[in-house]
């Protein structure tokens, strides 16, 4: 079997911004990319690709790894109208009044990006921009009409899943909490001990990453 070591990926400094491409057409940055595909080459024990040892990413036609790459097949589920991720985050050891704090969610339909969104609270926490993620996704599937739908939700979150199925208590921030009730009341095909998933971060899912990229962005401007 091939191991990891064996693979030397070389790449020239003029070829860089090349295989930067490659790897951000699939929702890759450089290193998660090239892991990946150690990963890959390790686990089958072949080379998929037109890549050989001591070759350049550059050289390689990586189109073959696209699904396996981003995880997009596991996370397309066809049994489902649409996939919806959601993040939020802050800065928990410093909060203070003006301390950046934000959420994002993503909506895929049919294999593809359909809706996103992202906003921030100063001085929030990290489980209230978790919650609003969730809440803020629940208000524009509601918007769209799509109460009716079966949807799967994909979070970053296993405070808001446990609390969702009723596995945690909710002692803080009910005001949320009585929003996403009466949001989730209208969706017809949920089914909480089934519909909704932790993801958890650097796993190479595309929603999940770009959902935490999302929040962290708007952080940034904040």
């Amino acid at each position: 079997m091939v191991q990891m070591s064996q693979i030397n990926f070389k790449i020239p400094t003029d070829e860089k911004d090349k295989v930067v491409e490659i790897f951000n057409y699939y929702g890759l940055d450089l290193s998660t990319g090239i892991k990946m595909y150690l990963k890959e080459v390790a686990h089958t024990g072949t080379i998929p690709l037109k890549l050989t040892p001591m070759r350049t990413v550059a050289d390689a036609d990586l189109s073959p790894l696209a699904p396996a790459a981003t995880n997009l097949e596991k996370a397309d589920d066809p049994d489902y109208f649409a996939e919806v991720y959601t993040a939020g985050g802050g800065h928990n050891n410093e909060i203070t009044d003006d301390s950046p704090a934000a959420w994002a969610y993503l909506i895929r339909i049919n294999g593809e990006d359909a809706f996103d969104g992202s906003g921030g609270v100063p001085g929030a926490s990290s489980n209230q921009m978790e919650i609003t993620a969730f809440m803020e996704a629940l208000k524009k599937l509601t918007e769209l009409g799509y109460t009716d739908k079966k949807i799967r939700f994909l979070l970053n979150s296993q405070y808001v899943i446990q609390c969702v199925q009723g596995n945690w208590a909710r002692r803080s921030n009910l005001d949320l909490w009585h929003e996403i009730d009466k949001y989730l009341a209208k969706f017809t095909e949920f089914n909480p001990a089934k519909d909704i998933k932790y993801t958890p971060n650097h796993q190479g899912l595309y929603g999940t990453d770009y959902v935490r990229r999302l929040y962290k962005d708007y952080m940034k401007q904040m």
